[in-house]
């Protein structure tokens, strides 16, 4: 029961993704020649789409970075909002997986936009996922939703695994203005070598209210202790109930948890905002926790004995030896009446 929760985002994910692949096939097959028109980098970059969740080996992701009508940063995402562009970057000898990385994406988005002369940068690499971005904020991005892709602003992606990825290639972006012979003595004093400014908003700071919330981890506690009783007597409130379900509630008393008011982060702590508050996604906690992975139990290995058997009967049992010899009492039987 411990990982219902875990299930059930995995198996809404996969839908997810299953229905925009399934939009992704159905404007191919309507739009053979879309892929060299307007959407052309949409539509290629969407072939190559990759599950952020998925953690098999090091991942290279990449990050397409434009602005929009409003002058802000915008990244290109699946329309199901858990994938974003990848490959594999084979590391080459005496050439770095970075390096290697970097050339990789700037090879695809060549290829993709030829005129364009993208300019690829590593913005962040760890044990597992390694991000590349792609700047091209001298194109605006489209107006037009795809089915399949869209293009998102960071606050737009605060509820979705994609946050903190895309987040880094936005404050790698953000981190390094571009220096011109038009840059004037001001624009570097006021500026810097930093934006003055964070790219990722900062988490807001709600202001607890003790009073009430003793009063929610009273309600809580009394919540739990009605949830016991009930499944400790079910037949007080449910009727016709068999024995074997009496007994089988009665068994599910062992899995209800105990309520950890530490475990609540302090931010929401007697806070009466409702959860519907396009502010909370701002919180330091936005992402969504991975799905537990059951590791492979490891094969044992080959049995070794010194015995050595001296006849058949050291290796087959009795009963064995009789079924054998009247098989081929019969098959003898058989050859002789053919």
């Amino acid at each position: 029961m411990r990982f219902a929760e875990e299930i059930a985002y995995r198996e809404v994910t996969r839908i997810r993704q299953y229905l925009v692949a399934k939009e992704l096939e159905a404007h191919h097959i309507a739009y053979p020649n879309a892929a060299e028109g307007h959407h052309r980098l949409e539509i290629k970059l969407a072939d190559s789409f990759r599950d952020v969740h998925d953690t098999s080996g090091r991942r290279t992701l990449l990050v397409v970075v434009k602005t929009n009508a409003q002058g802000k940063m915008c990244a290109l995402v699946a329309a199901d909002m858990t994938r974003l562009p990848g490959f594999d970057a084979d590391a080459p000898k005496r050439n770095p997986a970075r390096t290697a990385a970097v050339n990789t994406a700037m090879t695809l988005m060549t290829d993709i936009l030829p005129l364009a002369k993208p300019h690829c940068v590593l913005s962040h690499d760890d044990g597992e996922t390694r991000v590349v971005m792609c700047p091209l904020l001298g194109e605006p991005a489209p107006n037009a939703k795809l089915s399949f892709a869209e293009w998102k602003t960071l606050p737009e992606l605060a509820a979705s695994p994609l946050y903190r990825l895309v987040g880094y290639a936005f404050a790698h972006i953000n981190t390094f203005i571009p220096r011109n012979d038009a840059t004037t003595l001001a624009q570097l004093g006021q500026c810097g070598a930093r934006p003055l400014a964070s790219v990722l908003p900062t988490p807001i700071h709600i202001e607890p209210n003790p009073t009430a919330w003793c009063a929610n981890v009273k309600q809580i506690h009394e919540v739990n202790d009605e949830l016991r009783r009930l499944l400790q007597e079910p037949e007080r409130e449910i009727n016709d109930l068999t024995a074997e379900q009496i007994e089988f509630l009665r068994g599910s008393v062992r899995s209800v948890s105990n309520f950890d008011p530490e475990q609540v982060p302090p931010n929401l702590r007697g806070d009466h905002t409702h959860f519907h508050d396009k502010r909370l996604a701002r919180l330091p906690f936005p992402d969504h926790p991975g799905i537990p992975k059951t590791e492979k139990y490891p094969t044992p290995a080959p049995q070794k004995t010194d015995y050595k058997p001296e006849s058949i009967g050291d290796i087959i049992t009795a009963d064995t030896r009789k079924r054998i010899a009247n098989a081929v009492r019969d098959q003898v039987r058989d050859m002789r009446a053919f």
